[in-house]
Formats: structure tokens, sequence, C-alpha cells
């Protein structure tokens, strides 16, 4: 079973640090969208899928390993690969997790 979620991208012109202390800031949506699709895998790996973005890895244990792209591409995902792990988790899930990024 696969699930999917979308978000729209956003632009933001000023302010990005302020909003944080309730400062101004000027933000809008832009026509594209973010498409996250995730799908159980039986091997116990959290695979990550971005053609789009030029690289595909997965995570076994907590070593990276590259498919496509640049080995360093894994460092930047390691904030998904727990969030990943985390949620497999508090699931009580078992198995690995195929995240295709779009």
């Amino acid at each position: 079973m696969a699930v999917e979620a979308t978000a729209p991208g956003k632009a933001i012109l000023f302010g990005e640090h302020s909003v944080v202390y309730r400062g101004p800031a000027i933000v809008l949506a832009i026509d594209r969208r973010a498409k996250v699709v995730a799908q159980e895998r039986e091997d116990g790996c959290i695979f990550f899928d971005s053609l789009d973005l030029g690289f595909s890895g997965y995570f076994r244990g907590e070593e990276y390993i590259s498919v496509q792209g640049e080995e360093w591409r894994g460092k930047r995902l390691q904030a998904f690969f727990v969030a990943a792990k985390k949620t497999l988790e508090h699931l009580g899930v078992e198995s690995g997790l195929t995240l295709t990024i779009r």
C-alpha cells in the first residue's frame, strides 16, 4: 500500500527568521508542488528516490548508501531518515520504507 502527500511550494521574500519572534514576513505560494509517496518495503531499508533532484540511496542502520548521485546527500537526508524511522517505530511497523520525492 502506498500513501501520497503533496504541499505547495513557497517563496519567502522577507522575514524568514523574524516570524519566530512574531515579526513581519512576506510569504507566498508558488505554482510548484512537492510530492512524497511512501511505500512499505520488506527488507528493512529506508530508501530515498528523488531522481528529479538527481539522487537515490538508502539507509541500512545509520549508514547511507548512495545508489545514484553524490554520497554527501545522505547527510542532508538524515532528518528525513530519523522522522521516517520514528514514525515506523511509533506505528509498530518493523518493515522498511521507500520514499519517492518529486
